[in-house]
């Protein structure tokens, strides 16, 4: 064969495999394996805080200024004064795009995507019928769709029970998808086609799911670094140990803590009020 025509043959092959390659779909997703702050793995309470942000030395320190029957309940008292110290604005967004790097290291590693872009954290007003969520963009190659695909169908009778367990109406919850995952709405293809974005997470949660992902993966991450994100994030007059010292014994005093006669309205665990 003519070296022209092979050199030719070869070119327009690598230039086909580039732009097959190159064709990338992008859809607006809520992020997998996010279950929210509120009541779940991701939930930073109080009290680890205070372990956190409180040295042993600002411990002590208040400790000079609680009297004898306060001791016992120092670390309670804390962690109440530690709650108006934080900037829990900044901390939920530093978190939620750190869960988003967790979450695209995990999709690219399991060739779901090629990229997850962190779009913005959304947190409802109350938790009694919502939970937070992140919405982020992702990319999606051929060859990721191709192995959705795969994965569903080798292990679609699991799929198949999800989506019916998931999907169906009952007493208290109405559904608004339909419960039979061999119909067309359920097909892969279709998903993206119609950006149905609520079932592209479901799907690509039942994988992750299935492959021993969870919210856990997220908080174990490279990425995920509560510690650092809580430290960086102290309001402006809490950023430094000397003005958390200077806080919490003020506000110690405030109360009356310090003060083995005063009635401070403070409950114990037990929620039965300390008297004079």
């Amino acid at each position: 064969m003519d070296y022209k025509l092979v050199l030719l043959i070869e070119n327009k092959t690598k230039e086909f495999k580039m732009s097959k390659e190159k064709t990338i779909i992008k859809r607006c997703i809520e992020l997998p394996l996010f279950t929210g702050f509120y009541a779940g793995v991701l939930n930073y309470d109080n009290e680890n805080l205070v372990n956190l942000i409180i040295t042993p030395d600002i411990y002590e320190k208040c400790l000079q200024y609680v009297s004898g029957r306060f001791e016992s309940e120092l670390s309670d008292i804390l962690d109440e004064l530690v709650f108006d110290m934080l900037d829990y604005t900044s901390i939920n967004k530093a978190l939620a795009k750190q869960a988003n790097e967790a979450v695209r290291d995990i999709l690219i590693s399991e060739n779901l995507a090629t990229d997850l872009k962190y779009e913005k954290l959304y947190q409802p007003y109350a938790y009694n019928f919502d939970n937070d969520r992140i919405d982020a963009v992702i990319r999606l190659s051929s060859d990721n769709i191709n192995t959705i695909k795969k994965f569903i169908s080798k292990t679609f009778k699991d799929f198949e029970q999800d989506v019916k367990d998931t999907s169906t109406s009952r007493d208290g919850f109405i559904s608004f998808h339909e419960n039979k995952a061999d119909k067309d709405v359920w097909k892969i293809d279709n998903i993206i086609k119609n950006h149905d974005n609520a079932k592209l997470k479901f799907v690509l949660s039942f994988i992750l799911n299935r492959l021993n992902y969870s919210s856990i993966s997220i908080l174990y991450s490279d990425y995920y670094c509560l510690h650092t994100v809580i430290l960086e994030n102290l309001l402006p007059e809490y950023n430094t140990n000397k003005k958390i010292e200077k806080y919490l014994v003020s506000e110690l005093k405030k109360e009356g803590y310090n003060d083995p006669l005063a009635d401070t309205g403070y409950y114990n665990v037990n929620q039965t009020k300390i008297f004079k």
